[in-house]
């Protein structure tokens, strides 16, 4: 079993502790510079490092995804410098954990990977995630969520020996952090621990410096930098936290808790013999301890089997742009009432993705892509012209083609704009002089598609620029956002509803005479054997009541 874990500080590396003795294989992902305070404790340590052993366990740098997954092969906890864990479309993982702790969801969704587990507030579960995990120290700590959210962020830290947020220590200043103390040194109150341009980050209290950033890490006043333990015990620096093993256990219980959906989606995503093989014993093994332990959740799945089985009921497979993650969710919600006997069951992805898919003889009810290319790919009309529909198919209902949706290509930034950009002017400058990082799709998504007619109307060559470290790339553009979210690039070119629902600033839009109309074809296939309901479902998307929702993150209405 193969999980990838989004995250490598103490916390994530408490769960990849709990996994990985439980036989595992395991890829964490983290910043390229990681910004973990209990080092000592940390996998994330591998990325600057090479490697390093927590609790006797190895962990080392991949620099691909290849190379992860031959590094599990051989028994050692993978390491990638990739914050927005863009692996996970390479690896394929039977399991996905959101373990950054970002108090929000920065790029997570349910559709990532058979099983998707978050850890801490920001998801809900059944939403954004199979199951959540609790991380508020007391009674609920490491209590596994199927339905609903985590606690809410307090934005203070737990109480560890009488004392709470005094013994988090936080930089003083913006600058480069400068410690002079290490972890493991007993501090009294009052003692300079670090410093940053040249001011001094002092302790509030007595104890065991237990955690510390690493010397030329950026920072910013107010960050949290440091950490005293109240207990002075030095052994503490050296073990992961009895929070970490708690969480790591109800991570584990959520995995062992859904074989049959790990089955299934696995089959449906077209894995290997060998992998579904493996999948079987899986599950297999975990319904053998589930009938030894009782007979409850067979009767919970007989249930559903039975409210399944209505002759009424429909289940319809909505293949839709990434991008559109966010408000198809909360439509699903709506359509409950508008008609109670049909299961919406999402497919997101890039578009170019799902067009593989639906040519590769994917189950797909509705199509929805983020550009016009990917649906006339589909188009039997235009089989005669060779340049729109390359394979001449005929995949499309007839006189179900709509221009549902028009978005916008924006530029965004992380918050405060450390680099300043403050238009796609601007950016093809300091693009052409090295002074910005910026996140940009693959040539195969439509949002990379969009950036390529951006660059060429500033006459950027892509390939000097990718050549000269100043692009990075994701595979979809919840990718993208998500490099911009964490503060990973400087900017990223994004559309203007993934920019809204994840809270990030935009300098600039893109006109159409830098990229074209950004337009979002939508049809039934043929292949639906759900003809009715499905454009039922269509229809329903062109109406006044689904049109608030997409106008309420930045889409305009076409249809």
């Amino acid at each position: 079993m193969l999980v990838v874990i989004r995250g490598a500080g103490d916390i994530a590396t408490g769960i990849a502790l709990r996994l990985y003795r439980a036989g595992i294989r395991l890829v964490l992902t983290d910043l390229p510079q990681p910004t973990s305070i209990r080092r000592t404790v940390c996998f994330s340590e591998a990325i600057r490092l090479g490697e390093t052993v927590v609790e006797g366990v190895h962990a080392r740098r991949a620099d691909s995804a290849v190379e992860a997954a031959a590094l599990t092969e051989q028994d050692i906890i993978a390491v990638l410098a990739d914050p927005a864990a863009g692996c996970v479309q390479e690896l394929h993982p039977d399991a996905l954990v959101d373990a950054i702790l970002a108090k929000k969801n920065l790029g997570t969704y349910i559709t990532d990977a058979p099983i998707v587990i978050a850890v801490g507030p920001g998801f809900t579960a059944g939403v954004d995630c199979h199951a959540a995990i609790e991380t508020m120290r007391g009674h609920t700590l490491g209590r596994v969520l199927y339905t609903g959210s985590p606690l809410p962020n307090t934005g203070v830290p737990g109480v560890i020996g009488g004392h709470a947020a005094e013994r988090v220590l936080r930089a003083p200043a913006d600058g480069l952090f400068e410690p002079c103390r290490e972890i493991g040194d007993l501090v009294e109150t009052g003692d300079t621990i670090a410093y940053v341009a040249g001011k001094p980050m002092k302790t509030t209290i007595t104890g065991c410096l237990r955690g510390l950033l690493q010397a030329g890490v950026p920072v910013h006043e107010g960050m949290k930098s440091g950490d005293v333990d109240p207990r002075g015990k030095r052994e503490n620096c050296d073990t992961a936290s009895d929070k970490a093993l708690a969480v790591g256990g109800g991570v584990l219980e959520a995995l062992l808790h859904f074989p049959t959906s790990f089955i299934k989606k696995s089959y449906n995503r077209g894995e290997s013999p060998m992998q579904k093989n493996c999948f079987a014993k899986f599950a297999a093994a975990a319904l053998s301890l589930a009938m030894l332990v009782g007979c409850g959740a067979s009767q919970s799945s007989d249930s559903a089997a039975e409210d399944t089985g209505s002759a009424d009921s429909v289940e319809l497979t909505v293949f839709a742009a990434a991008s559109m993650t966010e408000t198809l969710n909360r439509i699903a919600e709506d359509y409950k009432a508008v008609d109670p006997n049909v299961t919406l069951t999402f497919n997101f992805a890039s578009s170019g993705d799902l067009l593989t898919q639906i040519k590769e003889g994917a189950d797909c009810d509705v199509f929805i892509s983020a550009a016009l290319k990917q649906m006339n790919a589909l188009d039997g009309s235009l089989k005669d012209d060779t340049d729109k529909n390359p394979d001449g198919l005929d995949e499309l209902l007839d006189s179900t083609r709509i221009d549902l949706l028009e978005n916008k290509v924006t530029l965004a930034v992380p918050e405060g704009n450390p680099k300043a950009v403050q238009s796609f002017d601007d950016l093809a400058e300091k693009l052409k002089s090295g002074d910005v990082l910026l996140a940009i799709g693959n040539s195969d998504v439509p949002v990379g598609q969009y950036t390529q007619k951006i660059f060429a109307h500033y006459g950027l060559d892509e390939a000097a620029l990718a050549s000269s470290g100043v692009l990075t790339y994701g595979s979809n553009v919840k990718e993208v956002t998500t490099q911009v979210s964490e503060g990973a690039v400087d900017c990223g070119i994004i559309y203007a509803t993934d920019a809204f629902s994840a809270g990030l600033d935009t300098v600039d839009e893109a006109t159409a005479e830098m990229c074209g109309q950004v337009i979002y074809p939508a049809a039934v296939l043929k292949n639906s054997t759900h003809a009715d309901a499905a454009k039922a479902f269509l229809d329903y998307l062109t109406t006044d009541e689904a049109g608030k929702v997409f106008e309420s993150v930045g889409f305009t209405t076409l249809a």
